[in-house]
């Protein structure tokens, strides 16, 4: 029987930068979100979906976007952690998470979900009491032809160099889907419930969020990572109001989590006048880049614990003040404000005609962003 090890090697693809469909499909995940998807039976389909396990992909079977487009043939769905390794490991290879191989276009194009034959899957370490959340990319290859036995190579783990995944003898072109989802690798639901159930709270997070107010213009790169956060005018509004900015400007140390609580007296910027207009945009960016990994990390957090207040909600009939409501609103409200502080930030950027580029392959909820 074959291992994972020994037929992965050979499942290469995409040269760094191409696309097939729509913008995306690339190996390295450059716009990964606006391609036609592969997705898993049962979740949606949207890009950064929560999926339980990786076993998920076996259990559930696989949908496809716009199947009947499929040409005939042999396709490989493969998924991997375009994060899981550490730096600057990451940059170079990445972990295989799962891989099935000979799958025919036939078993895509049915009305039911695809049940693939997997060779093997791969799951996270979970011996740590802590929850663990990855980035999972997955992508639909066409095979050239069936791939057997005589064409595997040994490999003795399951990272593989991107430099070895331009071989085109086994694929016949770059991905035909692909999708980014978030796979909560361990589950740890008694660190939740403490969450939700701990009734000394810290001073309010200030302004809540308002669903009339009329939504900003937010920048795509916003909508696309943070879907169903509402940010309005008048949020943006209080967070400015708040001078954090000010303060990070002159103590880049502040932590994220104490700077929501920081509201000075007034916004005077002795040090944005003490340096030049390109140290200030200099400055601006690194500020911009280090909330917007935060916010990646806290959105992971939000989607869980929305689940989760959800899921409870389901089973029990609350009072507007429980507790486990209250945790809800102000998870909402939490998130709410972290966005609208960016959107604040990439204003600033925008007015002083800076080119800003998030770090979108940070790692969320990673030890090592």
């Amino acid at each position: 029987m074959w291992s994972f090890s020994n037929f992965v090697l050979f499942m290469c693809f995409c040269s760094g930068s191409c696309s097939l469909l729509d913008e995306g499909c690339c190996i390295r995940g450059r716009k990964i979100c606006s391609s036609l998807k592969i997705s898993v039976a049962g979740f949606n389909k949207a890009c950064e979906t929560e999926i339980p396990s990786v076993k998920t992909f076996a259990e559930n079977g696989f949908y496809v976007e716009q199947n009947y487009s499929l040409p005939r043939g042999y396709y490989a769905i493969l998924a991997w952690a375009p994060n899981g390794l550490p730096k600057p490991e990451r940059f170079r290879q990445t972990l295989f998470m799962y891989a099935a191989m000979n799958v025919h276009d036939s078993c895509l194009k049915e009305p039911v979900p695809c049940m693939p034959e997997q060779f093997r899957s791969y799951e996270f370490d979970c011996s740590e009491q802590n929850e663990v959340f990855r980035l999972l990319d997955i992508f639909l290859l066409a095979q050239t032809s069936w791939i057997t036995g005589d064409k595997i190579r040994m490999m003795v783990s399951n990272t593989y160099e991107y430099k070895n995944f331009y071989n085109r003898t086994l694929f016949r072109r770059s991905p035909d889907r692909c999708n980014r989802l978030v796979l909560h690798a361990c589950r740890h639901p008694p660190r939740y419930d403490k969450l939700l159930h701990k009734h000394e709270l810290r001073a309010p997070l200030g302004l809540p969020v308002d669903p009339q107010a009329r939504p900003s213009t937010l920048h795509s790169i916003f909508q696309e990572h943070f879907p169903g956060v509402v940010v309005s005018y008048s949020m943006i509004k209080f967070e400015e109001e708040t001078c954090f900015l000010s303060a990070e400007l002159q103590n880049q140390a502040i932590e994220k989590e104490e700077s929501l609580y920081i509201s000075l007296p007034s916004c005077t910027d002795s040090y944005v006048r003490s340096i030049s207009p390109i140290g200030y945009a200099f400055n601006l960016t690194i500020i911009a880049n280090k909330w917007f990994i935060y916010a990646q990390q806290e959105y992971v957090h939000y989607q869980v614990l929305k689940k989760y207040v959800s899921d409870l909600k389901m089973f029990h009939k609350f009072e507007e003040n429980h507790i486990v409501l209250q945790r809800g609103r102000e998870n909402k409200r939490r998130m709410g404000r972290i966005v609208a502080r960016l959107q604040l930030i990439f204003d600033r950027l925008v007015e002083m005609r800076v080119r800003w580029t998030p770090p979108f392959l940070y790692l969320r909820n990673s030890a090592d962003p």
